[in-house]
């Protein structure tokens, strides 16, 4: 679920065998279907983003492993209504949207293979793209606009002979890693009080963690290059990935942190923690 500026919150919801897009105007209290997806799906809170009075969804799958052409949805209404604004091919899933209202920029990325994995940008409302960065190095599941323009983000990144990092990729195309991560990363939030977080995710099969290496773990930065660690938790079951995640921050200040198969949590270690940060 995601929510727009003005309090409109759009959900993904699930049948026997497909999805859809579901809308609320009274804070959750009535939800209407909006937009039958079929096999495809919201991946997390920000494959919803909006700019300039738009809001843009872009499709998520994993009925297939091959490249299969990838829908932007538009939507003039806060979610009313839907019309495909751009069709992409040759990658598998869309992971997430980002905005930039400065330059009226709305970025796109792909993950999967090397050749299905890449960051887009599109300064025209999504009616035409620019690949930014094409194979592994754009492998991005969520990442926030910095000032100048650029994408802060954790790499998506399971396997060697790359490492996952705390990654800015700018506007032309270059990528600076900042900091290796100890798995792929799901989550990059900024912090309303200056700096950032980023969450990452401990997978069962993944080769690129170090030795020993089974925790979800959050990481952060005041200035957005120098990292560390914040914490970590246990996973659950030694079959399933551990997750950390933040995508949201309350009023108060606390960023609300998302945990999966942790040691300590609810039924299949699902929970959250409520974490005050304090900038150095």
């Amino acid at each position: 679920m995601t929510s727009l500026a003005d309090g409109t919150l759009i959900a993904d919801v699930s049948g026997s065998s497909s999805h859809a897009l579901a809308r609320s105007t009274d804070h959750g209290v009535t939800w209407k279907n909006v937009l039958q997806i079929g096999p495809y799906r919201m991946l997390t809170p920000h494959s919803i983003a909006e700019l300039d009075g738009a809001i843009y969804f872009a499709e998520y799958q994993v009925f297939t492993s091959s490249s299969t052409p990838i829908r932007l949805w538009k939507s003039p209404d806060r979610g009313e209504t839907w019309t495909v604004q751009q069709t992409f091919d040759g990658h598998r899933q869309a992971n997430g949207l980002a905005v930039d209202p400065q330059r009226k920029a709305l970025w796109v990325y792909f993950g999967a293979t090397d050749a299905q994995s890449g960051v887009h940008r599109s300064i025209d409302g999504g009616a035409t793209w620019s690949a930014i960065v094409k194979g592994k190095e754009g492998d991005v599941v969520d990442a926030q606009v910095l000032p100048d323009g650029s994408l802060l983000c954790g790499q998506s990144i399971s396997y060697q002979p790359w490492r996952p990092t705390v990654a800015r990729i700018g506007v032309g195309g270059p990528v600076s890693h900042l900091a290796t991560l100890p798995s792929a990363s799901y989550s990059t939030h900024a912090v309303s009080t200056g700096g950032f977080v980023i969450g990452t995710t401990y997978e069962v099969f993944s080769d690129v963690s170090p030795a020993g290496w089974t925790r979800g773990s959050l990481w952060g930065s005041g200035d957005g290059v120098q990292w560390k660690k914040l914490l970590d938790v246990p996973r659950l079951s030694s079959t399933d990935d551990v997750r950390v995640d933040v995508y949201w921050e309350l009023a108060t200040g606390e960023l609300v942190v998302s945990v999966r198969n942790a040691a300590g949590f609810g039924p299949g270690g699902r929970g959250y923690l409520l974490v005050n940060t304090v900038r150095q």
